[in-house]
C-alpha cells in the first residue's frame, strides 16, 4: 500500500487489530501469538514474520452502546422533520468511528442538502 515505506523487496506488511478489554492479558508476546495464529487460520499464512511490533492500545476505538443505531435513526427522523432537510449530522459519534466513516458521512450530508 505504501511502497515508499517498504525497505525489502518482495515483502508484505500486515496490520492486525484486535479488540482488547479489561481483564485481557497485557503481555505483548501473548497478543503476537494470537495475531499470528489468526493470520495462519484466516489467511493461510504459515511463514513466520521477519519483523513484528506489538502495540497495545486499550480503549483506542470507541464502541457504541446497545441501541445506538436505533437512537441515531430516531434523531435523524426528528432532524429531518424539524429542519425540512436543511440540517445534516455527521461525525464519529453519529455513525462510524473511523476517519473514512466520517468522510463518507460528510459527503452524504453535503449531497443530501
Amino acid at each position: 500500500m505504501f511502497p515508499e515505506q517498504e525497505t525489502m523487496q518482495g515483502t508484505t506488511r500486515v496490520t492486525v487489530m484486535m479488540r482488547l478489554e479489561e481483564g485481557n492479558p497485557t503481555d505483548p508476546e501473548h497478543w503476537k501469538k494470537v495475531a499470528l495464529d489468526a493470520m495462519r487460520r484466516h489467511l493461510g499464512i504459515e511463514q513466520p514474520p521477519t519483523t513484528t511490533n506489538v502495540a497495545l492500545n486499550w480503549n483506542a476505538i470507541p464502541q457504541y452502546h446497545v441501541g445506538h443505531h436505533k437512537l441515531v435513526n430516531e434523531i435523524g427522523q426528528q432532524i429531518q422533520h424539524l429542519f425540512k432537510g436543511r440540517l445534516a449530522l455527521a461525525g464519529n459519534s453519529w455513525m462510524g468511528v473511523g476517519v473514512n466513516d466520517c468522510v463518507v458521512q460528510a459527503r452524504n450530508a453535503v449531497y443530501s442538502l
